[in-house]
């Protein structure tokens, strides 16, 4: 059973390119959400708690969590939202910093998908039915979002 999962975890790794998206065999890859996804009214919030109660407001499809970073010294949270809209699930996060990665898992057999998450561009990948949100710092998953 190990050597089945290391197998299934260098297959997810050999389908992204150098830059964590998807290579260009027809897998999944992050892209930027055109500018009228609803991910990118939230991202532009100041704080997780503002985008969710605009989210609930509004009715989105959303998800979020809060989660410990080990060793900053700046604040012990960082959060992050996953909103389907347009057939893209895009990510967001608040609180963020330059040590955290994101990437998306599908359930699609998509493999691992490394989303960018900055202050003006919003990304997402393709809606494919379940997705979780792994929140990393180094090689340590500090937190998930599943979604779908």
């Amino acid at each position: 059973m190990p050597a089945l999962l290391a197998l299934l975890a260098v297959a997810g790794l050999a389908a992204c390119s150098s830059d964590g998206s998807a290579a260009s065999d027809g897998s999944a890859a992050a892209r930027a959400v055109p500018e009228s996804h609803v991910a990118a009214d939230l991202q532009a919030m100041g704080s997780m708690d503002e985008a969710v109660a605009v989210a609930q407001d509004e009715g989105m499809d959303f998800v979020c969590g809060t989660f410990s970073v080990p060793g900053r010294s700046d604040g012990p949270e960082t959060s992050a939202c996953m909103v389907r809209d347009q057939g893209i699930v895009a990510v967001i996060s608040f609180d963020r910093g330059a040590e955290l990665t994101y990437v998306v898992v599908g359930s699609a057999g998509d493999g691992e998908v490394m989303v960018p998450v900055d202050d003006t561009d919003v990304y997402g990948v393709d809606d494919s039915g379940r997705l979780t949100l792994w929140i990393k710092a180094g090689d340590t998953v500090i937190g998930t979002v599943s979604f779908g």
